[in-house]
């Protein structure tokens, strides 16, 4: 897994070098999001239970993102210094 830019994996997850595999990384997680989402507006249940469960296990029960952003960023992190997944997606930085 090295040679592919990962590092060993942390307790929630693997990190990223910050590079392009990153780069790479942050547009299919959000174009599965998207996906997501979408499932989610048109009601999938299996989604549904999925996103709440990985996603919103610290959230109010019923509590579902409402944009790809939202979810991706409660997915998804790098250690990217400069372009991290927040200023690639477009989600504003905490």
């Amino acid at each position: 897994m090295l040679a592919m830019g990962l590092s060993p994996p942390l307790e929630s997850g693997w990190l990223l070098s910050g590079g392009i595999d990153s780069c790479a990384t942050s547009v299919i997680v959000f174009s599965m999001c998207r996906v997501a989402i979408k499932a989610i507006e048109d009601r999938n249940k299996q989604v549904i239970g999925d996103v709440q469960r990985i996603a919103g296990a610290y959230e109010a029960e019923g509590w579902l993102p409402r944009t790809p952003q939202e979810l991706c960023h409660r997915l998804f992190h790098s250690n990217s210094i400069i372009y991290g997944p927040a200023f690639i997606l477009g989600y504003p930085a905490n």
